[in-house]
């Protein structure tokens, strides 16, 4: 089966990541410039390039304050700058996604009877200082610290792998 991952990010400044940026600031994480925040959501299932688009135009993004695209997985590394790091977190296995449970519900009533799971997630793009020489072990805190909740998700540097719910 396939699994498409769509990235949703903010076409306008975004509150929540300036919030995210005060707080590691606040925990003395001085040397991050930048925090961008792009919701994840897995999608498995049979689904074509313009079922692709049309989910994410229907279901998956607010239009005027979104912008979506989209891969199918195993996708190439996303390139980076070298001052920033990609982090991603998704919840673990074998806890509830209320969210991709209805993003499955929606899908289905939508007429995209293709779609058999989902999963969601958070990537976070965080931008440092050209100085900081260590940036994954900084990000490495930053998500233990403040990015990731470790007892209900898990998080990696880089692309994660999702985490669909088991047939019963």
């Amino acid at each position: 089966m396939n699994i498409h991952k769509f990235l949703i990010q903010p076409t306008r400044p975004d509150p929540k990541a300036a919030r995210y940026l005060a707080d590691a600031h606040a925990l003395g994480f001085h040397d991050l410039k930048r925090i961008a925040i792009h919701d994840i959501y897995f999608i498995e299932g049979q689904l074509s390039q313009g079922d692709c688009r049309k989910l994410s135009l229907k279901l998956l993004t607010d239009s005027v304050t979104q912008s979506a695209s989209w891969t199918e997985l195993p996708a190439p590394p996303t390139p980076l700058e070298t001052v920033s790091v990609i982090l991603e977190v998704a919840l673990r296995p074998g806890v509830t996604d209320p969210v991709a449970a209805q993003v499955v519900r929606a899908a289905h009533e939508l007429g995209f009877d293709g779609v058999h799971h989902a999963a969601t997630g958070q990537r976070f793009i965080l931008q440092f200082d050209e100085s900081v020489s260590v940036r994954e072990s900084v990000t490495e805190s930053v998500a233990k610290a403040l990015l990731a909740n470790n007892v209900i998700q898990h998080w990696k540097i880089g692309s994660i792998e999702p985490s669909f719910p088991e047939e019963v």
